[in-house]
């Protein structure tokens, strides 16, 4: 299968607009939590929460997707994203690993985190 996993982040991000909670003193919030990855073998991450908006043409498909920014890092959840961007795109967390197609069955999508 074609990996483009790097391809589909850039394109994800460019339609993600952050939006964090405001307490109500005004501050900006961050969460610090243990993400999603910290599930994996081997990897504990020490992230902060985010509530990000996923906008597309214009429209808002979701005002609370829940992602993690570990440094420069922000990771996304990729089966909550393919389904809000309508992708087929199925996610298997207990393997570590994804597939399906984008916009046709010809062009296939993989990604193994082993």
């Amino acid at each position: 299968p074609l990996l483009l996993p790097s391809l589909v982040a850039a394109l994800c991000l460019s339609w993600l607009a952050p939006t964090r909670a405001q307490p109500a003193d005004g501050t900006a919030a961050a969460l610090p939590a243990k993400s999603p990855a910290a599930g994996l073998p081997g990897r504990v991450v020490e992230a902060s929460m985010l509530i990000l908006d996923v906008r597309l043409d214009g429209f808002i498909l979701s005002d609370g997707l829940t992602a993690y920014q570990d440094g420069p890092r922000v990771l996304l959840p990729l089966g909550e994203l393919a389904r809000l961007l309508t992708l087929a795109i199925t996610v298997q967390p207990d393997t570590g690993s994804a597939s399906g197609y984008v916009l046709n069955e010809e062009r296939t999508f993989g990604l193994n985190l082993d």
